[in-house]
């Protein structure tokens, strides 16, 4: 669906659970008003904004959450973030916003240098451009300054090591849209790169790495500050080298993305992290590609062939290739799998998603002044409509038009 562009009267939501930072208004609304959240309320309240043109929706006893975040997803809908082009961004968009989620960071791999120059303007445009139906923050390069070993499904021919220079040169085709870097801490020249990340307000990250657990405390104090999908391409917990994985547990500077496709991590490993990290730590991604929202086959990731059979994307050799999870099915598998409530599980895949790239002044909660991104979703989690900036930019086929 079409974002809208042009003068929208007030929109608002009505009847539903509201998620909010200080607990869950039953049977309450929310105002919109220019694509921000004019107010959020009781029932008691709505007598006093239901006049005039405002266009209202009844959530119909559902629950309203803020819209989620995808800090690391490559693909989606038949198309890849290094394709650097518009349609396929526009494509992945919509595909995300079906699924609630209503920002996300196109994630580049390992390619190039000419290849991730062109992928961060073309980024760069979409984020500065906006009108996408669900919003892309920028760009989250994930490689190519990772450790060959913990390459995982990242293309060997291409790994390198840091290089101030290429840096300079993504941020300025991005035009100041990088927001999020993983790199290997242990790759000569990476703490020189972790500090000029940290100078520029771009988020470091480790991830295929096999750095010691001295290493990643030296990092954290030069400014890395999150860790890639953990336990996936970094070596395990070892009880005398406790490493990246040791680190990420225990370091509170350190918060922690989790892929719950049910593959890539086992539920008493969620179990471990959530314990470790307690709510604030805990980051849903998908890390998905192309094969997102698409049928079995033969797809591509970083120039290499990927088969998907049962909704798992492995390359030829059996490595796990990303995935095909969506935000809405992550959640819903946190539920699941650690027995938490939806509350606790959406702030995983939005307000922690949000601090840890420095958006959370204005997305990942429904407050007041904040964009106007939410969702309103069934109480087991299946989305229902997804609204981005004030506009529906996804309504399922149950939608009745005539509620609004």
């Amino acid at each position: 669906m079409a974002v809208k562009t042009g003068a929208e009267p007030s929109l608002i939501i009505r009847g539903g659970d509201i998620f909010t930072p200080s607990g869950i208004i039953t049977d309450g609304f929310i105002v919109i008003k220019n694509g921000k959240i004019a107010h959020v309320g009781s029932y008691g309240e709505f007598r006093t904004y239901a006049a005039g043109d405002s266009r209202i929706i009844d959530a119909g006893g559902r629950v309203v959450a803020p819209g989620y975040i995808d800090i690391h997803t490559h693909g989606a809908g038949g198309h890849d973030t290094l394709e650097a082009a518009s349609g396929a961004l526009w494509s992945m968009a919509a595909h995300h916003a079906a699924h609630g989620t209503t920002s996300f960071l196109p994630t580049a791999m390992t390619a190039s240098e000419e290849a991730l120059i062109e992928c961060a303007s073309v980024v760069g445009r979409a984020a500065r451009d906006g009108g996408y139906p669900s919003n892309i923050l920028g760009l989250h390069c994930e490689g190519p300054w990772i450790n060959p070993k913990m390459k995982g499904a990242q293309n060997e021919a291409w790994i390198r090591t840091p290089s101030q220079r290429e840096l300079d040169r993504w941020v300025d085709a991005s035009m100041g849209t990088i927001r999020l870097v993983t790199l290997a801490p242990e790759v000569a020249g990476s703490m020189d790169i972790i500090r000029a990340l940290r100078a520029r307000g771009i988020t470091a990250s480790a991830g295929h790495s096999a750095a010691s657990y001295e290493t990643m405390l030296c990092a954290v104090r030069a400014g890395l500050s999150h860790c890639t999908h953990v336990f996936n391409t970094m070596p395990p917990l070892h009880h005398r080298e406790p490493g990246v994985v040791g680190a990420a547990l225990s370091c509170d500077q350190l918060t922690t993305e989790a892929i719950t496709d049910g593959f890539h991590l086992h539920p008493e490993i969620l179990k471990i992290l959530l314990r470790c990290k307690g709510l604030d730590g805990l980051v849903l991604i998908t890390d998905s590609m192309m094969a997102a929202g698409m049928p079995d086959g033969e797809y591509e990731l970083g120039g290499q062939k990927v088969v998907v059979a049962g909704g798992t994307a492995r390359l030829e050799n059996g490595v796990l290739a990303g995935s095909t999870l969506t935000l809405d099915r992550a959640v819903r598998n946190v539920v699941e799998f650690l027995g938490v409530t939806l509350y606790d599980a959406v702030r995983f895949a939005t307000i922690n998603p949000a601090r840890v790239i420095g958006v959370d002044s204005r997305k990942g909660s429904l407050e007041v002044g904040k964009d106007a991104d939410l969702i309103v979703t069934g109480e087991e989690g299946n989305v229902f409509l997804t609204i981005t900036g004030g506009r529906v930019t996804y309504a399922g086929e149950d939608y009745d038009e005539t509620i609004c």
